[in-house]
Formats: structure tokens, sequence, C-alpha cells
């Protein structure tokens, strides 16, 4: 550090102790030593609004906080660092988890976005499959209803809204042997009607 920048830290140091003391002229003190970062503060909140989109105005409210931060923090006895630089690295600090906490909450927004798409798809994908499920069983119940005895017919209509061949025994008041047979039988009569024999493929 030559003398030049000795002096200059000194004059840095005074404001800081004016400001400190919060006495008539800490305000004063305070407005000269940010115009004399303000080149330090802007350059730093530029480069951070460059990433962050829309956020400019915050930003510079941030490293104008982390600057004020850095005035009170800053060690007076000790003269190995420059307040320049103390002031860089908290604006810097200050910044970065600003940064980090901005992209943290882009990610959970568009996981939450994303999410929120994949639970509707699947939703309308599952509704489509019941609609078309729904009327696969209407066309073969219109094709095939005349092969079919009242009885098997109402299997059928039970058995294509999924129930299992125990509760269409429960709800036919016939046994579970009844409802499997039929249920044979229905299939074989379809297949026949469709052209089909009764042999495996």
């Amino acid at each position: 550090m030559d003398e030049q920048e000795r002096e200059n830290e000194k004059e840095v140091l005074d404001l800081i102790r004016k400001i400190r003391a919060d006495g008539t002229d800490s305000d004063k003190a305070l407005r000269e030593l940010m115009d004399r970062y303000e080149p330090l503060v802007k350059s730093l909140s530029q480069k951070y609004s460059a990433s962050i989109e829309g956020e400019k105005d915050d930003i510079r409210q941030e490293a104008d906080l982390a600057f004020y931060k850095a005035v009170l923090r800053f060690d007076l006895d000790q003269d190995k660092v420059s307040f320049g630089l103390f002031a860089k690295i908290c604006i810097t600090n200050a910044l970065r988890s600003y940064w980090r906490k901005k992209q943290a909450a882009k990610r959970l927004q568009a996981k939450s976005y994303t999410e929120g798409i994949y639970r509707d798809v699947s939703a309308a994908s599952d509704t489509a499959a019941r609609v078309a499920e729904r009327e696969a069983y209407e066309l073969l119940r219109e094709s095939f209803s005349s092969h079919l005895s009242k009885y098997e017919d109402q299997v059928l209509h039970l058995y294509a809204e999924r129930y299992t061949a125990e509760q269409i025994a429960q709800k036919t008041g016939r046994s579970r042997r009844s409802v499997e047979n039929a249920i044979y039988r229905m299939r074989k009569k379809i297949r026949a009607a469709q052209g089909g024999t009764d042999r495996k493929n």
C-alpha cells in the first residue's frame, strides 16, 4: 500500500468511525463513504443482475445492505485488509447467497410445475382410459347381447366395471362358481360370435 492508498484508507476509517458514532455527522459520513465505493457496489450489482432477470432493484438493495453491514463489522484495529477489499468480499458473499436462494426457488417452482403437469396428464390419461374401456364395453355389449343370457349380460356388465368374481357373486346372489362359469361361457360365446374358436392362442 503506497502513501496515497494509506491516506485514502485513513480517510475511510475516519468516515467509518463517524458513522458508528451515530452523531450529527453520521448520515453525511455514510453518504460520502457510499459515494466513494459506488463504482464497486454498482459493478457487483450489475454482475449478478445479468444472471437473475427482473431482480435488478432487489439485487442493488442487497448490495447496499451488505455494504452497510461491512461498515459496521470492519475491524478498525487491524491493517492487513483494506476496507475496500473487506466490503467487496461482504457484498460478493451476500449476492452469491441471494443468487443461490433465487436459483433454489426457481428449481422448486419448476419441479412443482412439472409435477403438476404430470398429475394433470396422469389424471387425463386415467380418465381417457376409463372412457375408452366404457365405450369398448358398450360396443361389445351391443354386438353380442343377443348371444348372451340375461344373467351372462348382467355378469358382463359387472365384470366390465372391474368387479371380482366374488363381488359379482354377492351382487347377483349366485355362487362364485356360477359366476366363473358364466364368465367362461360369456367369453366362449363372444369368441365364437367373432368367428374365433375356443382354442388357446
